[in-house]
């Protein structure tokens, strides 16, 4: 649930008002349900995985937002990992989180995550992992290490809540 502990980070103004629901659509089926039925399709926020080409948004789709960055969510953290300085307080020796154990049991060891296709390892190892960064705060540091780039996000996010809150007679945020 990456678009709200996003919305989290920088405490938006109207977080408790929105009914958050994950889904296990692919996005093309998404923008399908948004084409083919905008009645409903228009009065909800429709977030998208950063690896999302832009050229595939109807751009007249105005409550459709992309979370931050231009790869995979689960990508994007691995490599964020990787590059973390020796240092960082995410890295925890004590239970094996360290830069050296990232790469080596992460998405790319093909004995531990065997699917051809990429995009799949990566999110395979995301998940296993979720839990241990939910404890290490690794969202967070991401966050603070990025803060141009969910402020961006977040900007966008507002001007589709507004629009979502027009449509359905709800009062909008500034």
């Amino acid at each position: 649930m990456v678009s709200k502990k996003a919305l989290t980070f920088k405490d938006f103004p109207a977080i408790n008002r929105i009914n958050f629901i994950e889904v296990d659509n692919s996005y093309t089926q998404l923008l399908k349900y948004r084409r083919e039925d905008p009645k409903y399709f228009s009065k909800v926020i429709i977030v998208l995985d950063s690896d999302v080409k832009d050229s595939e948004i109807d751009p007249d789709f105005k409550n459709v937002i992309k979370l931050p960055g231009n790869r995979s969510i689960e990508e994007m953290i691995y490599n964020f990992l990787l590059n973390l300085p020796p240092k960082s307080p995410i890295l925890n020796h004590e239970i094996g989180f360290t830069i050296r154990n990232i790469r080596e049991y992460g998405p790319e060891n093909r004995r531990l995550y065997n699917d051809d296709e990429p995009r799949k390892r990566y999110k395979k190892w995301f998940n296993d992992n979720l839990e241990k960064f939910e404890t290490l705060n690794v969202f967070e540091e991401w966050a603070n290490q990025h803060s141009k780039e969910l402020d961006d996000f977040l900007h966008k996010f507002k001007r589709c809540y507004n629009i979502v809150c027009k449509a359905n007679g709800l009062p909008r945020i500034k």
